[in-house]
Order: structure tokens, then sequence, then C-alpha cells
């Protein structure tokens, strides 16, 4: 069988990891707790929400937010495994 599970970055991955400890938060708020700027934040947030792991949406003061999906795409499957074990701490499993 082969391994179909995308690769994220190091910096991807700090990113989705912003994003789960935070929940709803802009792109500034995600990168400065990843540790990365503003530039290289924004592109990594749109490279999950194409696959599947992140959304953006307005508030009502219509500001752009951004939040991990808690939903078990099949992407969001083949990146965390089977049992989902490695988003454990996604909105929605237990965590």
């Amino acid at each position: 069988m082969t391994d179909t599970k995308p690769d994220l970055t190091p910096n991807e991955r700090k990113v989705l990891d912003a994003l789960l400890a935070l929940g709803a938060a802009t792109a500034a708020k995600v990168g400065e707790h990843a540790g990365l700027a503003y530039p290289t934040t924004t592109p990594k947030l749109r490279k999950l929400e194409t696959l599947g792991l992140a959304e953006r949406f307005r508030s009502d003061a219509s500001q752009t937010l951004w939040r991990a999906l808690a939903i078990a795409s099949p992407m969001r499957r083949m990146i965390c495994g089977p049992s989902m074990k490695a988003c454990t701490r996604l909105p929605g499993r237990g965590g």
C-alpha cells in the first residue's frame, strides 16, 4: 500500500498547532502563537484550508478569522491516521 499522507512542513504544522490551541483567531494571532511572521503564516493557513484542515470565516465585526476544522474529512484522516490520534486536540474530538 502506498503512503498517500500529505507532507506538512514544520511551519505548516506550527500553524495547525496554533489553530488547535487558539480556536478562532486572526492570521496575525495565529502567526504570533506559532512564532511566525504574518506574511509566512497566511500562505500556510491557505494550504491548510485547501487540505480541509482549516477554514476562514468572518466574525460579526467582519474580521477574517481562522479555525481548525472539527470534521473528519478524508484528507484529515490521511494526515492524522485512521485512529485520528495525531489530531486528538481537534474541537469535537474530546481533547
